[in-house]
Formats: C-alpha cells, sequence, structure tokens
C-alpha cells in the first residue's frame, strides 16, 4: 500500500464525490416531486348524488392511468405536466370526456363530473298482440290471392 497521506487524499476525494452525487440525486427527487401535478374532484348525477366506485382515467399516449372515486364520490389522480384526455364512467350512467391540462406552474386541476343516467331500451315481443295478428291476416290475405307484390307496396 502507499503512504497514509495518498490513502486519506483518496478517501476524502471519494466521500467529496459521493456526497455531490447524492445531492444531485436529492436535488432531481425534489425537482420531480415538484413537477407532479393534480387532477381531482367529485363525480355526482344531474341530481347531485355523488357517484362511488366510478373510474376516472387519464390518458396520453400510450400512457394511461386510472382511479374509482371512493365512498363520496371523490378522485384524485397524481400526474405529470401535459395534456390529457379524461374518461369519467360508471355502470347505468352515459360517459364524459375532456381534454385537461395540467401546468408546471399550477399543478392542480379540479374537474367536477355530472353524469347523466344511460337510456336502457327493451324490445319486448308479445306473441298474439292485436297489431302481430292484424299483419298476419294482412300477410295471409296478400298470400291467397297470389299477390306477393303487395306485401312490398301496400302500408298500412
Amino acid at each position: 500500500m502507499g503512504p497514509p497521506e495518498g490513502r486519506s487524499i483518496c478517501g476524502f476525494t471519494l466521500l467529496g464525490v459521493l456526497g455531490i452525487f447524492q445531492q444531485s440525486v436529492a436535488a432531481d427527487d425534489h425537482a420531480a416531486e415538484d413537477c407532479i401535478g393534480t387532477l381531482s374532484g367529485t363525480v355526482s348525477d344531474v341530481s347531485g348524488t355523488r357517484i362511488s366506485g366510478a373510474l376516472i382515467t387519464a390518458s396520453c399516449g400510450s400512457f394511461r392511468h386510472a382511479v374509482a372515486t371512493d365512498s363520496i364520490g371523490a378522485y384524485s389522480l397524481q400526474l405529470s405536466p401535459g395534456s390529457y384526455h379524461v374518461r369519467a364512467t360508471a355502470d347505468k350512467y352515459n360517459p364524459t370526456e375532456r381534454e385537461v391540462v395540467l401546468a408546471a406552474t399550477g399543478p392542480v386541476v379540479e374537474w367536477k363530473v355530472t353524469l347523466a343516467l344511460a337510456t336502457v331500451q327493451t324490445r319486448v315481443l308479445v306473441p298474439g298482440h292485436p297489431t302481430q295478428l292484424l299483419v298476419a291476416k294482412w300477410i295471409h290475405r296478400c298470400l291467397m290471392c297470389r299477390n306477393p307484390s303487395r306485401l312490398w307496396t301496400t302500408s298500412f
């Protein structure tokens, strides 16, 4: 080994480099924390009743981040500054969406979402309904008179 003074200088230099590196990493971590924005708000229906379990999805290119609303319909997403396409969905409600921009200077954006009930359409066929019987009799008459073209040309 070399003289003790050489080892001391190497040790101090190494400690100095590690200290600068540690400060640099800490500064980068602090800068990264400063660049995180928040998209938050609530989801409710048109009457103002909060909707728990609604899904809020923010996407930017291939990046997607989603969170569900809590028991009082509130949500909060931590995102980097940028432009996001945000969609709110919930069972039995029509989805809604909008563009949200999180700026580095104003990292908190609030979006209070109002969802409308989805329209549910159900078609029920009732056998033997009077309208159905009339149509069946009319078709039968056209076929009996040997003029099937009336099926396509005649309207009620």
